[in-house]
């Protein structure tokens, strides 16, 4: 199943296309800054009842466009057939307005139309949002590459949780090494080595900022939460270089890489997420202090929040705009 992220200005519909077999959504952006749609993947279902236009068309691709030049238009169905003319229909309802339309039917794919105008942050990047992961289950998490190696990192992200098990936030494999880069509950692993860092602590139903930087000089380490350095130390891998194009995953552990089946429900992240970004240098002091000081700050230079929006699995809800306050 392949999805795709559209930008459309107001004077011509003009797409840029950019493929992704995993991901698990589709952002649309009409009318340049200001009406943004986010187009959500249901295979196997369709809604019933509800049809206000029918139309042949190519490509799903056409068939959202369709939807988008409909005023009227909340989701449609989109029938795959043999002789290449596909049926798209419009629906004026969605599952959320008639939940007792959605109905099992294979081979279509039912696409719900999500309105995200508040998501948008003071980026410019559809980045004001929170990922809530609404149970202990390993059908839940969120995906992307990781596009260059690294000699050195800081991630960050803001959690709130109560979970009492082992819920992973982070977890980054490469071939023959699912452990590359992993933040469990109690410790942070590179390359299947590990130290402690106690986040669990923090698993307590408040929003903290979290922070963990390590740079392969000496292997200096730390882990910083609302703007304090909890933990630190050094000769955490030094000389180490963290290879490029591997998978990451948020809220889960993977155990082989790119495997959801090698998920295990205790290990399931339970709680929300919001503003993770990745950078290819170790953050300042007075940096990770400043972003702990108010939300949505800071830009990653390896993945921003941005990037997770639209690479979602299983019952992660996107809440718009972010409930993150101080």
């Amino acid at each position: 199943m392949t999805f795709w992220h559209l930008i459309f200005t107001t004077f011509q519909w003009n797409a840029i296309i950019l493929m992704s077999s995993m991901a698990a959504g589709s952002m649309i952006k009409r009318r340049l800054s200001q009406n943004v749609a986010y187009f959500e993947a249901n295979k196997g279902y369709s809604l019933q009842s509800h049809v206000i236009a029918f139309h042949h068309v190519s490509r799903d691709f056409d068939c959202g466009i369709m939807c988008l030049q409909n005023k009227g238009c909340l989701s449609y169905n989109y029938k795959p057939t043999s002789d290449n003319r596909n049926e798209c229909q419009l629906n004026d309802a969605s599952k959320v307005s008639c939940p007792g339309c959605l109905t099992v039917e294979p081979g279509v794919i039912y696409y719900d139309v999500v309105m995200m105008n508040d998501c948008t942050g003071r980026d410019g990047e559809i980045s004001d949002y929170d990922l809530n992961f609404t149970n202990k289950s390993t059908r839940n998490y969120v995906n992307q590459t990781w596009p260059m190696k690294l000699s050195k990192f800081t991630i960050c992200f803001w959690m709130q949780t109560e979970d009492t098990n082992r819920g992973v936030t982070f977890s980054y494999a490469i071939p023959g090494e699912h452990n590359e880069i992993t933040i469990f509950r109690t410790e942070l692993a590179i390359h299947g080595e590990t130290r402690r860092i106690g986040l669990g602590k923090y698993y307590d139903g408040v929003r903290h900022h979290i922070c963990v930087a390590w740079g392969n000089e000496n292997g200096e380490w730390s882990m910083t939460v609302d703007g304090v350095v909890t933990i630190n130390g050094t000769g955490f891998k030094p000389g180490y270089v963290i290879p490029g194009r591997g998978y990451l995953v948020i809220g889960q552990d993977q155990d082989k890489m790119a495997d959801p089946n090698s998920f295990q429900q205790i290990q399931s992240f339970h709680g929300t997420l919001s503003g993770l970004h990745v950078w290819s240098n170790v953050l300042s002091d007075a940096e990770i202090v400043r972003m702990s000081k108010g939300c949505n700050m800071g830009i990653g230079n390896v993945l921003m929040w941005s990037d997770f929006l639209i690479s979602r699995h299983g019952d992660v809800l996107v809440k718009c705009p972010s409930r993150c306050e101080i």
